[in-house]
């Protein structure tokens, strides 16, 4: 299955792969990985709150055949492998 191609219209529904349904409707579980800051974004907004996109890891599930998604998000230390739960703050917009 060709996953190159794939690219994200929206994580608010069920049609955010575009280009390879077959990769959506096979799978078990869809999850993206983004980080705000390779963009130079200082924040990060999500279903109306707004995230300190320093050292920020967004792990969107947007697919799960047995539960829940959303967004699940993660503070980094890549220099040294080391990644963990994010403690959120949040600010609604």
């Amino acid at each position: 299955m060709k996953l190159q191609n794939c690219r994200i219209k929206s994580l608010q529904d069920n049609k955010s792969i575009f280009g390879s349904d077959s990769a959506q409707q096979f799978s078990t579980v869809v999850i993206i990985l983004h980080r705000p800051e390779l963009y130079n974004k200082k924040t990060y907004s999500f279903a109306g709150h707004v995230i300190d996109a320093e050292k920020l890891i967004a792990c969107h599930v947007l697919k799960q055949r047995d539960g829940w998604t959303g967004l699940i998000t993660w503070e980094h230390d890549l220099a040294n492998n080391r990644i963990w739960d994010k403690q959120l703050q949040l600010k609604t917009t």
